[in-house]
């Protein structure tokens, strides 16, 4: 007995349909496989590719969505998927755009977030470089500082010089008291 369901001829197996998806998968890595595409690529019909292999290029889809998924860490349905999910329902296509455009606005905020903090930052480090300014203007003060103690303590050697410069004694005599003296005027500049 002969199981003829009447009707024309399928055009393709479903194997060979099978091995042409999979090509097709392979040249479009990672993309959702869309019908329209699908039928431009391969010049079979929409109807063919969902009559026959609905569950496979769904299953495919399925893949792709965890891998994009995982990437991006956003779940994104195509135009087509919602509209294929909210055929003949008016009110739900309403909820999948609304709830689109507020993740559209979200993503703004964050951005306009991001924006922010990258003007605190220039902010932070141009106050950072100022600072760092006025820390070498302040090291070369105590440089020119030292500098001068040093100045003073070989002219105090002189006794021309000490009168001349108003030092009342030899700073390079290491005694106790000059040591002190030292000591107070070196913390004063550090100061």
């Amino acid at each position: 007995m002969k199981n003829n369901k009447g009707g024309r001829p399928a055009g393709y197996t479903k194997e060979q349909l099978l091995e042409i998806l999979l090509q097709y998968t392979k040249e479009h890595p990672d993309q959702t496989i869309r019908l329209f595409e699908l039928e431009a690529a391969t010049g079979i019909k929409r109807h063919v590719w969902t009559y026959n292999m609905k569950e496979e290029i769904d299953r495919i889809n399925r893949e792709i969505q965890k891998v994009e998924t995982a990437r991006t860490g956003i779940s994104l349905p195509s135009a087509e998927q919602i509209l294929t999910s909210c055929k003949g329902n008016e009110e739900k296509l309403a909820v999948q755009i609304q709830t689109l455009i507020e993740m559209v606005q979200d993503m703004s905020r964050y951005q306009d977030a991001a924006k922010t903090v990258k003007v605190m930052q220039k902010d932070y480090e141009n106050k950072l470089d100022k600072l760092n300014c006025i820390i070498k203007e302040k090291d070369k003060k105590i440089e020119e500082l030292f500098t001068q103690i040093n100045r003073l303590a070989i002219d105090s050697e002189n006794p021309n010089i000490r009168k001349e410069k108003g030092i009342k004694s030899n700073i390079i005599e290491f005694t106790p008291q000059n040591m002190n003296e030292f000591k107070s005027r070196a913390e004063k500049l550090l100061l």
